[in-house]
């Protein structure tokens, strides 16, 4: 379960608890109902915390009540590593390029030519008007 269908799940509880439906959260939230229910939807990606707070206020509950929950502890983390970089990202691709080109030698050297030199190299195959 992700973060987003634990808050879903924990509004839901917290209704329950309160014998409230989530229609009439509406009225003592001042949070729009179309709002509370793409958040139950998971149709919200990424609820506000404005929009958290919004509902503990009527709940009457602060953010920290909400959040202190098992289930919020034990949540997987959401970023994932990732074993290699990118290069997807143009500017990532011409760094890479760019080091690749000077090699590891001239690296450790401490080559003193300058980045625009080498980036208006034709035979580096990037022209500096393209960064």
């Amino acid at each position: 379960m992700n973060t987003v269908e634990v808050i879903a799940q924990r509004i839901r509880a917290l209704c329950d608890q309160r014998g409230i439906t989530p229609n009439g959260l509406r009225y003592i939230t001042a949070v729009p109902q179309s709002t509370i229910k793409s958040i139950l939807n998971n149709e919200t990606k990424s609820p506000e915390v404005l929009t958290i707070k919004k509902l503990c206020d009527g709940l009457e509950m602060t953010l920290a009540q909400f959040f202190d929950t098992d289930t919020f502890n034990n949540l997987d983390q959401e970023i994932k590593k990732q074993s290699k970089p990118d290069f997807m990202c143009p500017l990532l691709n011409i760094l890479f390029q760019f080091v690749k080109f000077l090699g590891a030698e001239k690296l450790a050297k401490g080559d003193t030519q300058t980045v625009a030199e080498l980036f208006n190299r034709s035979d580096f195959g990037v022209a500096a008007s393209a960064i």
